[in-house]
């Protein structure tokens, strides 16, 4: 889901930048690095090189270094008319849904936004038939 999110669920501009500039990015920076006649050309075109390196492996390095974030939780979640209720383990929480930033249905699962840079997956699979149709109605993009 969050790989989807990433390459999809922005503009698309956003999509066709994440997909395909990173090796036209890395070709340029090769390009200026074999070809520079100075520092500056060598070190600049090595910096490119790097960075498209890292611009297309990006979301595979946050999921490897950064995997206790990308973690499933047992939870069940009821939807009411006016809020999201989560309950997991004992503990529970109610959140009217004026306080998420976007809610987005996608093709097999919710992306709640909750604030920027923290996003919750539900998978449709996992909600019930009602649950769905209340997320669906308080959709925001």
């Amino acid at each position: 889901m969050f790989l989807n999110e990433y390459y999809f669920g922005g503009s698309a501009l956003t999509t066709l930048l994440r997909l395909f500039s990173g090796p036209p990015m890395f070709y340029i920076g090769l390009t200026m690095y074999s070809k520079a006649s100075d520092r500056v050309g060598i070190g600049y075109g090595g910096l490119m090189v790097v960075f498209s390196i890292y611009y297309t492996f990006k979301p595979f390095l946050w999921i490897l270094f950064k995997w206790k974030y990308f973690r499933s939780v047992e939870f069940r979640i009821e939807a009411t008319a006016d809020r999201l209720l989560i309950q997991e383990d004992g503990s529970e929480s109610q959140t009217e849904y004026s306080k998420f930033e976007r809610i987005v249905k996608r093709t097999n699962y919710f992306a709640l936004s909750v604030q920027k840079g923290l996003k919750i997956y539900l998978p449709i699979a996992g909600l019930s038939a009602s649950t769905v149709d209340t997320l669906t109605q308080h959709e925001k993009k």
